[in-house]
């Protein structure tokens, strides 16, 4: 587990997914049991309770571990040994096994290695730009579709990271700066994200038709590549320990991709292409240095 709130969330859908488990397996035991004589009537039992847990474990990944656990204990309670059980103390002693296995594995855990998810979430941000850089340095002339969702899975895992802050317990808990912070990193990363993947899919007609000056493509490509340079670096220093947030963001390449157009004037709709380019180059570089400064205050706000 990635962190302290996220071990004692399964810690409770663990418990608590036993107890319904031994709830439905005790209930059984007293009430439907005494009623079966054949097979048939306990496979309809078994497989009621097994659809129910089945529903549970496939639904959202905040929930669904609970489902495992409600089988698990409802199974222990009613089908050990060759037949079907009758002994209520088998099944409170294997239940109690349960919540006692999960009590002390949790609290080994939270106490031997504990990990917050400030942390957690602060290294899971740094994948994920990691990632965004991977995106930006490919050179292919659409964006390979595993990059896009190796980022988006990555974003969303940050996401669920962060949201396991309340399940922490307020000694290690995450405070109100640090939390906007992250947050804000968080944001300021999806939204330089959007002129990237725009900038790499541009394949318009000028593109096709090679219409764009061949010193304004060149620019564009040296300035995606400075962007992934920056951020491979900004996400190896959020994703460790000791390493220092690159100071700068890379030169602007917006001069040099209007020295090309002035050099040779293009035909009319290239130059709405290359205009169209521009636009994502400047929101691409002032979106760096809103990330830049938004990386810097969530290590402001870790910091001691």
């Amino acid at each position: 587990l990635s962190s302290l709130g996220e071990t004692i969330h399964k810690l409770m859908l663990r418990i608590v997914g036993a107890l319904i488990g031994a709830g439905l397996g005790v209930a059984s035991i007293v009430f439907l049991m005494p009623l079966m004589d054949d097979l048939g009537q306990l496979m309809l039992l078994v497989g009621a309770v097994s659809f129910f847990a089945a529903w549970i474990s496939n639904g959202s990944t905040r929930v669904s571990y609970m489902g495992w656990q409600i089988a698990l204990a409802f199974f222990l309670c009613v089908l050990h040994g060759h037949g079907p059980s009758f002994d209520l103390v088998v099944a409170r002693d294997r239940v109690l096994g349960i919540v006692l296995g999960n009590l002390v594995m949790s609290a080994v855990f939270t106490t031997v290695w504990p990990v917050g998810v400030a942390e957690a979430a602060r290294r899971s941000l740094g994948r994920a730009t990691s990632a965004l850089a991977a995106l930006a340095a490919d050179h292919g002339r659409e964006p390979a579709t595993h990059l896009v969702e190796q980022f988006e899975r990555l974003l969303g895992e940050a996401r669920r990271v962060l949201a396991m802050r309340l399940f922490e317990p307020r000694s290690v808990a995450l405070d109100g700066a640090g939390l906007t912070a992250l947050g804000r990193g968080l944001g300021r990363l999806e939204h330089l994200s959007d002129p990237i993947l725009l900038l790499r899919s541009a394949d318009g007609d000028a593109a096709a038709g090679d219409l764009v000056p061949e010193g304004f493509v060149a620019a564009e490509r040296t300035r995606l590549d400075g962007a992934a340079d920056f951020l491979t670096r900004l996400g190896s220093a959020m994703d460790s320990d000791g390493r220092a947030l690159p100071a700068d963001a890379p030169a602007s390449a917006t001069e040099a991709a209007l020295a090309s157009l002035a050099e040779r004037t293009p035909p009319p709709s290239a130059l709405i292409e290359a205009s169209e380019r521009l636009r994502l180059i400047a929101a691409i570089e002032e979106r760096e240095r809103i990330l830049a400064t938004a990386f810097r205050s969530i290590e402001d706000a870790r910091a001691p």
